[in-house]
């Protein structure tokens, strides 16, 4: 499964994340940008890096990546940044994680900022994330 499938997978079934952008297939979550007329709150994310996790002899067993997952909101910092704490608090549900085979953790706070542009505020968190190949 890939990290794509994953990461929509958990946070559009995850009860405090569909209270904010909605649950299944009218889940606010988009790789690389959101759309442009999609309402907010929304979330956005991106495989900033990676690398296989290998063995000496032999194709690699896992994969390890970084992964920025930015929140956004039109309302104020305070609704951003709640976005983001439920999406922190969805990855570290550990039953999820070993149902889906795979661990994320928050590896860094990058802040919260306001886009002057888009009139929208933005929390943005990079995860680790690993899974078996």
């Amino acid at each position: 499964m890939s990290v794509e499938t994953i990461v929509f997978s958990i946070l559009s079934t995850n009860a405090a994340v569909g209270a904010l952008i909605g649950v299944g297939g009218a889940c606010k979550v988009y790789p690389d940008e959101i759309p442009q007329g999609v309402t907010m709150p929304a979330v956005s994310y991106e495989i900033v890096a990676g690398v296989p996790e290998g063995v000496m002899n032999g194709a690699p067993v896992a994969d390890d990546m970084r992964i920025q997952i930015n929140a956004y909101a039109n309302d104020d910092r305070d609704a951003a940044r709640a976005l983001s704490e439920a999406i922190e608090r969805a990855f570290e549900d550990l039953d999820v994680m070993i149902e889906k085979g795979c661990g994320i953790r928050c590896i860094s706070w990058n802040g919260v900022d306001f886009d002057d542009e888009l009139k929208r505020y933005r929390d943005s968190k990079d995860y680790r994330f690993w899974t078996s190949r």
